[in-house]
């Protein structure tokens, strides 16, 4: 039996600040492939946009699994947690620190006469979205969205 891409998912796991590992099941990436690479989006911040004003890392990880068999939320995090190595099933992993990123944006969204500012960051085989906001009183709020990773 041959495996092909329409086999699998991939799916989003992440933590803040070494914390808890959380999933995001309800919603796999959106694949495709050129010149055997993988590549998965998610396509709209209404997927994944989670405030980060007071993160300093977040850890993103895309874990591959077979659509016939599916492994749960705690089963995933108990591998993940228990071993040495990085099980099969975790295709791409990377670590954002994003202390000075925030502090920059939030530089720029103050000194200059912005509501909002973008950030696309790519680290390895990852990358995401980084939104400041200006709010009231000149505070900033910080999220993080629209997850992307190529393979």
């Amino acid at each position: 039996m041959t495996i092909t891409m329409e086999d699998f998912k991939y799916y989003l796991f992440y933590r803040m600040d070494d914390g808890e590992w959380k999933s995001v099941f309800y919603r796999s990436f959106l694949t495709n492939t050129s010149m055997k690479n993988i590549y998965g989006q998610f396509t709209s911040s209404s997927w994944f946009n989670i405030i980060i004003d007071h993160v300093n890392t977040i850890d993103l990880m895309i874990v591959r699994l077979n659509t016939v068999m599916r492994l749960s939320h705690d089963l995933i995090c108990e591998q993940i947690c228990s071993s040495d190595v990085v099980p099969d099933f975790v295709v791409a992993h990377e670590l954002f620190v994003i202390d000075e990123l925030k502090q920059n944006l939030s530089t720029k969204l103050l000194e200059g006469n912005h509501q909002h500012l973008v950030h696309k960051e790519t680290r390895g085989q990852m990358g995401v979205s980084f939104h400041a906001i200006r709010m009231r009183e000149n505070s900033v709020q910080y999220t993080l969205c629209c997850p992307t990773f190529v393979i």
